[in-house]
């Protein structure tokens, strides 16, 4: 084989392999975050789950859900160390999560691309759920309508109840939540309940 010819194969390799791993680097999961405490007594590393990529549901009858690993901090060994797991109400990832000091955990997805998927959940500090809710139990069709598409979703199949401009305040007892009407939502931890005023 000649010098060129090696030249010109090692060339196409080359770029076949580029080009293949800026396809999978554009399609890739969303990678997981970790959260912590106020004080950061606890840390939670949030997962994705098997049944969902990104927003976009894979499997929706057959998915595993998202996971949030707790550690909380050992001043003997001054080192996080893990201390549970627990499943989330979310087969894909949520985008926002929120622990308070005493341990309530809640997860928030901004979008998905199936209205019965839960878009909120509360769990309590032993990683059980309190609460969750899809867009349709806190929004009535009409709203969900009026509601802007999520970047890079097609338009009507995934409304966004979160804006750039949302603020999530995580208190001891209570989350509050604006959503794109700018109005807010006030989630109880201890029971789920809320009031959207």
């Amino acid at each position: 084989m000649g010098r060129r010819k090696l030249v010109k194969l090692i060339f196409l390799w080359v770029v076949t392999h580029l080009a293949v791993a800026a396809a999978f680097a554009s399609n890739s999961k969303p990678l997981p975050f970790v959260i912590s405490s106020s004080g950061a007594e606890l840390l939670v590393r949030i997962d994705l789950g098997a049944g969902g990529e990104g927003r976009i549901l894979r499997k929706p009858n057959d998915s595993q859900n998202s996971s949030a690993t707790y550690f909380r901090w050992d001043i003997k060994s001054a080192t996080y160390v893990y201390y549970m797991t627990a499943t989330l109400p979310q087969p894909v990832r949520p985008d926002v999560a929120h622990i308070n000091r005493a341990g309530y955990l809640v997860t928030i997805g901004n979008c998905v691309n199936r209205p019965w998927v839960a878009t909120i959940g509360i769990l309590s500090p032993d990683g059980a759920l309190v609460k969750s809710y899809e867009l349709g139990e806190l929004y009535t069709p009409e709203a969900l309508d009026a509601m802007p598409p999520t970047k890079g979703v097609v338009v009507g199949l995934c409304p966004g109840w979160l804006s750039e401009e949302t603020q999530v305040t995580m208190r001891s007892k209570n989350i509050l939540v604006t959503d794109v009407f700018g109005k807010t939502f006030d989630f109880d931890l201890l029971d789920g309940s809320y009031e959207y005023r």
